[in-house]
């Protein structure tokens, strides 16, 4: 018996008496959103067959919508079962679960390995037949759904099944074992989520494509796999009884906060910017396989691990580059900046210079951190501890006992540090507050020479201006406290002008030596800024506007004066650790002193000034958001209605204002007239303002300015 389509047309066939065509009681098949339905033929209807599917409903399909499954018509001594509406969809039933049973025990791979080279196309008839011994009802529907839903192996071709070329099975076989996979992890994920939120525990890992949640969540509709990611929020959304409120990329959010994945006050800026929080499990193997390969040589380095040396930093610093030391000469003094030398394992590494070049500097946050470096090199192997060997390069400058400086040396040294000293605890030593301590002596003289330093900047034309800071802390139980930036105490001016010496000294021995480096400049305003406003009161009103008269900085492979720190050629080389720039100027250094050569060339250095500008870029953006996101956070845990604050700049979209307590500039409605010459009038006067709105996460602070005599 050969089957035809409900059209009567088969490719190639010629229609015969012997073709079977369908009629009541007929068992037949047709296609709904891509997938087989089988059902029950109940009459002709107008030149459509009326049809019972197996879910009961009752359609009127074309004919050519039609496949007759062989067996016959059930017209003629029907049985009894298929006589009643009921009895066909208990029968469709049945034989739907025969036929999903039998199609998933289809190997259609072993099918296609049979018929390949022998054959390029059969029908169902002789699949069913090859498969599965026989071309049965139940048996030509499972073959035909199995070959329907395939993807990999056959192709239908019109009534018929072709087999896809060899190179071409492989390469979907290759795409489908890709799915599959892909499905499996979202299984793993979404089950991992569900616990998760179930028992309340942060102790079930989540596998690493929790990004794609992660993604949905910052981005919304614009996520890579949002529609895949929406699903999943769903599933675990229904399984878990969570309650969907808020729009999908909200709920999105709350589910990890729901599975103590984020926070509920996560930053979402670093995915935003494709900025990795962690380094990946390849890079940290790298890590070890280079601190066991690389030994840290002293070789003809100077070797001043009998030196006194001494590091100064904040209380919370963990990654320490930076050391000094003071020796007492024949006509003066010896002071020596010296600067952990990181540059024999990044050489060694593509996969951590990569690292260090995309993330470009390291950022600080009240409530993360994200490193240049991992913190098993920047806070331990790279760092400046107490009593640890380190590879370093040493800036030495001698001082005669004017304080005039005599000359200049840079050299490779390995060093063994000392002591390690807070901020607090070298300001204690300064103001004689800890008398007798053996740095007294030390200290008091860097200070004095830093005091000297920063008079000779000044006098050739370095600017000071006061910036007030402050910075959320955070603490256990959620309290957030302010603290000030406290910029200007002697520990900091020592460590700062420290700090300029050597990178001056840096960039003087670069320029005598014609070697190309990232040089920092900045040209003098055009104008004296003493001249300029004096109509608004001193403080920090003025000293804004004094800054906005100055031009913007720039950096360079060739070096230029930097009148805003006073000095004829500047680069900064402190930091390698967290900075690259800092790391690339230190290798061509460190690689001149080895060879006599230069390393990179001008070329080199603006090719890496246009690399690391993006990632600075991010960086800054992250920071600066971040610590604004806290003071915010703070007003809101303080329930502020009534807040104070200076006019800084009118000449905006809208008008500026510096807040007391928090120091944050924020844009606010002014009371009264919004001409332009009379809000330029009122820089630097003091106002009240009304908290309106305030909302951190969406970074939404609305503020009214309070007419005299509102709001008492």
């Amino acid at each position: 018996m050969r089957l035809v389509p409900a059209s009567g047309k088969a490719a190639g066939l010629a229609v015969d008496k012997s073709i079977v065509r369908i009629s009541v009681g007929s068992v037949v098949e047709y296609e709904q959103h891509g997938a087989p339905l089988v059902g029950v033929v109940t009459a002709e209807k107008k030149g459509k067959w009326a049809v019972q599917n197996v879910k009961g409903a009752q359609l009127d399909l074309a004919p050519d919508r039609l496949y007759l499954l062989p067996g016959g018509p059930v017209v003629d001594g029907r049985p009894e079962e298929v006589s009643s509406s009921q009895a066909r969809s208990s029968f469709l039933e049945r034989l739907d679960s025969q036929i999903a049973k039998v199609a998933d025990g289809i190997n259609l791979e072993e099918l296609w390995n049979l018929l390949n080279g022998e054959k390029s196309e059969a029908s169902s008839k002789e699949l069913a037949e090859l498969a599965l011994g026989e071309n049965s009802l139940v048996n030509h529907a499972a073959i035909r759904r199995a070959l329907l839903a395939d993807t990999v192996f056959f192709k239908r071709s019109k009534v018929n099944f072709s087999l896809r070329p060899e190179d071409l099975v492989e390469e979907l076989k290759a795409k489908r074992d890709l799915e599959l996979k892909a499905a499996r992890e979202r299984e793993s994920l979404r089950d991992a989520l569900v616990q998760r939120i179930l028992q309340s525990s942060s102790e079930i890992p989540l596998p690493e494509n929790v990004l794609l949640v992660e993604e949905f969540a910052a981005f919304g509709k614009s996520a890579p796999n949002s529609k895949e990611a929406l699903a999943l929020v769903e599933e675990v959304e229904q399984k878990t009884r969570i309650a969907a409120t808020g729009n999908p990329q909200e709920r999105a959010f709350h589910l990890l906060v729901k599975a103590s994945h984020f926070h509920p006050e996560e930053d979402l800026n670093f995915l935003r910017l494709g900025r990795p929080r962690v380094f990946h499990a390849n890079v940290m193997a790298e890590i070890q396989k280079l601190l066991n390969d690389i030994p840290l040589e002293v070789g003809d380095r100077v070797d001043l691990r009998d030196l006194d040396t001494f590091t100064i930093d904040g209380a919370q610093t963990k990654d320490r580059d930076d050391a000094l030391s003071l020796e007492q000469t024949e006509n003066g003094w010896r002071v020596g900046i010296h600067i952990s030398d990181i540059t024999p394992w990044l050489n060694a590494s593509v996969l951590l210079e990569h690292q260090a070049r995309t993330r470009a500097t390291s950022i600080y946050t009240p409530d993360y951190n994200i490193p240049m470096l991992p913190e098993n090199l920047s806070e331990e192997f790279f760092s400046l501890l107490p009593g640890q060997d380190r590879l370093a390069i040493s800036f030495f400058a001698h001082f005669d006992q004017k304080g005039e400086i005599t000359r200049r040396e840079v050299a490779r040294s390995i060093l063994r540090i000392h002591t390690h000293m807070s901020y607090p605890e070298a300001d204690a030593v300064l103001f004689g507050e800890k008398p007798g301590d053996r740095f007294e002596q030390t200290l008091a003289k860097l200070w004095e020479i830093s005091l000297i330093r920063e008079r000779i900047r000044l006098d050739k034309g370095a600017l000071q201006f006061s910036q007030r800071e402050m910075y959320a802390k955070l603490h256990a139980d959620g309290h957030i406290t302010l603290e000030e930036a406290l910029e200007d105490t002697p520990g900091h001016k020592l460590i700062g002008e420290m700090m300029i010496l050597a990178n001056e000294t840096a960039a003087l021995f670069a320029e005598s030596q014609g070697l190309p480096m990232v040089f920092r400049a900045q040209e003098p305003p055009d104008t004296n800024l003493e001249d300029h406003g004096l109509d608004i009161p001193e403080g920090p009103a003025r000293d804004f506007y004094r800054r906005s008269l100055l031009k913007r900085s720039a950096i360079s492979p060739s070096p230029g004066i930097h009148s805003g720190l006073g000095l004829d050629c500047y680069v900064q080389v402190t930091s390698p650790i967290r900075r690259y720039v800092d790391l690339v100027n230190e290798r061509q250094l460190i690689h001149y002193l080895e060879t006599g050569q230069a390393l990179l060339s001008a070329s080199d250095m603006e090719g890496i000034i246009e690399m690391v500008r993006k990632g600075l870029d991010e960086a800054s953006l992250i920071q600066r958001e971040r610590n604004r996101f806290w003071l915010l956070k703070y007003l809101e845990q303080q329930k502020s209605e009534i807040l104070h604050g200076v006019i800084m700049k009118t000449d905006g979209p809208k008008p500026l204002v510096e807040l007391d307590e928090i120091f944050l500039l924020s844009a606010f409605h002014p009371s009264g007239t919004k001409d332009p010459e009379v809000l330029r009038a009122r820089r630097g006067q003091r106002v009240r303002l009304r908290v309106e709105q305030l909302f951190p996460r969406k970074d939404n602070l609305v503020l009214r300015e309070l007419a005299d005599g509102d709001g008492q």
